[in-house]
């Protein structure tokens, strides 16, 4: 997943290069992907770093169970949001995560609750708030009345959530995600749309 991203002087991108160049150097790579997915990266480490003891041998996942009450804080009891699952259909609700890192700015901010508040879906939207690196004032504004305006349907979330509980239970049929490296793996059931972060 880290090839994909890469970009060229940035210190994140070239902690995981150097990684990934000492990673070559050892007897073997073992990495939680799966062949299907990440083929074309796969055999560049096996072909052209000519490193043929790589293995994919994921996803590799916790028990659902010991994610419930793992992580941080966040804006809402998660039994009360289990529950309102439990009162949902089948795969009728859509999961909403851009990862722990991508911050979405005002404006896609704005398109994101648009879009859910007209599509009418009952959904859970994870809204990661603004680091030390972002301007103050223009990242990770939820619409101003949104809440209010879904409240029934929709959940915003601030903070952590058991995401691998929450995909797995049967009332979540997909997942709008920026497809980043723990996205894909959580939930290899559930339908995934990808939407750049950037």
């Amino acid at each position: 997943m880290a090839f994909r991203s890469f970009v060229e002087g940035d210190p994140d991108s070239e902690f995981i290069k150097n990684g990934m160049l000492s990673n070559i150097k050892s007897s073997g790579i073992v990495l939680n992907t799966f062949s299907e997915l990440e083929s074309v990266y796969l055999d560049h480490l096996k072909k052209d770093l000519k490193h043929e003891r790589v293995f994919a041998v994921g996803p590799l996942l916790q028990p659902s169970d010991e994610h419930k009450e793992r992580g941080g804080s966040n804006s809402l009891e998660v039994n009360h949001l289990l529950s309102w699952l439990d009162t949902c259909p089948d795969r009728s609700v859509v999961y909403v995560c851009f990862g722990s890192e991508a911050v979405l700015n005002n404006k896609q901010m704005e398109e994101l609750a648009l879009g859910l508040e007209k599509s009418g879906i009952k959904f859970i939207w994870i809204a990661k708030e603004p680091t030390l690196g972002h301007v103050a004032g223009e990242y990770g504004a939820v619409p101003t009345d949104f809440e209010d305006r879904v409240a029934g349907r929709g959940f915003v979330i601030k903070g952590w959530v058991p995401q691998i509980v929450i995909l797995n239970h049967r009332a979540v049929g997909s997942f709008l995600t920026h497809c980043g490296g723990n996205c894909w793996s959580t939930n290899a059931s559930v339908a995934i749309w990808s939407r750049s972060s950037h």
